[in-house]
């Protein structure tokens, strides 16, 4: 196997990594809030309605969409960078590159309105 396999391969597993992996971790998360919950009923704790919406919710950070806004902002600028630097005989690389560049820079850039929305409705 050459390279032509394995970095399309490589490509394919990180991409189903990515989006596998965090939906474990909340299941995960979620059977763990159960177990605990489960075993308390068991040795006849009294749990409130405000114990379990604790237990049940997960904290969002205050600037988590800045954070992913920025992120992407910055992925976008590597991908854009790559296709600049790159040192390929094709001329439309740099293009391509760029193009490819938009979608996580339209996201970051999503991210950081929804920020500032959010930011202004908490005054």
């Amino acid at each position: 196997m050459g390279p032509e396999v394995i970095i399309p391969s490589m490509l394919f597993i990180c991409l189903t990594l990515a989006i596998v992996l965090p939906i474990f971790f909340r299941y995960r998360f979620r059977a763990e809030v159960q177990t605990t919950v489960r075993s308390a009923i068991e040795k006849g704790q009294e749990l409130t309605p405000e114990i379990l919406e604790r237990l049940g919710e997960s904290k969002k950070p205050k600037n988590a969409d800045l954070r992913k806004g920025i992120m992407s902002f910055m992925v976008a600028i590597g991908i854009a960078s790559f296709g600049y630097f790159v040192d390929i005989d094709d001329e439309d690389v740099g293009n391509v590159f760029l193009a490819i560049a938009c979608i996580p820079a339209f996201v970051g850039i999503a991210y950081m309105i929804l920020w500032k929305l959010d930011d202004n409705k908490d005054d």
